[in-house]
C-alpha cells in the first residue's frame, strides 16, 4: 500500500485516533504497537526513542487507573510526503475526568500534534510524533 494509491489516508488518520482512543479505554500499553520500532515521541517532558521506551511509558500510564481522560482530535490534516511517508497535523484537546467532585468539563491540555507515518514491515506506523502544548490548566 503506497501513498501513491491513496489507501494510506484512512490508515494514517486512524493511527492518530486509535493511539489516543486506546489510552482513553485504559489500554495505553497497546499504543506501542502503532509506532515504528525506531519511532520518536517528542513531548515537553522529554523524548521517547524507540518502541520499547514508548511501551514503557504507556505501561506506566495504563497503570494509573485513577486518571481517566478523553482525548479529542480536531483540525486533522493528512498529506502524502512520498510513496512510503505521510504526515498529519492536528489539534489535541485533553479532558481529565478523574475528579468526581469536579463536574465542570474544562479542557486540561490544548496541544498541536504532528505525526510522521512510515511503512514498517508492510504496515503504516507512527514514525515520529511531536506534541507541542499550547495551553494547560494549572
Amino acid at each position: 500500500m503506497s501513498a501513491a494509491d491513496g489507501a494510506w489516508f484512512p490508515t494514517c488518520a486512524e493511527l492518530a485516533v486509535d493511539s489516543y482512543r486506546l489510552i482513553d479505554l485504559g489500554r495505553a500499553a497497546d499504543t506501542a504497537a502503532l509506532f515504528a520500532e525506531d519511532a520518536q515521541y517528542v513531548t515537553p517532558l522529554g523524548t521517547m526513542r524507540g518502541r520499547a521506551q514508548i511501551a514503557s511509558a504507556m505501561a506506566k500510564r495504563q497503570a494509573d487507573t485513577a486518571r481517566r481522560t478523553r482525548h479529542v482530535l480536531g483540525s486533522h490534516s493528512v498529506r502524502s510526503i512520498d510513496g512510503s511517508t505521510a504526515e498529519a497535523t492536528f489539534v489535541l484537546t485533553v479532558y481529565v475526568l478523574s475528579d468526581p467532585d469536579d463536574v465542570r468539563l474544562t479542557p486540561s491540555v490544548l496541544a498541536d500534534v504532528t505525526d510522521r507515518y512510515a511503512m514498517d514491515d508492510g504496515q503504516w506506523r507512527i514514525a515520529h510524533r511531536t506534541l507541542d502544548v499550547v495551553a494547560t490548566r494549572a
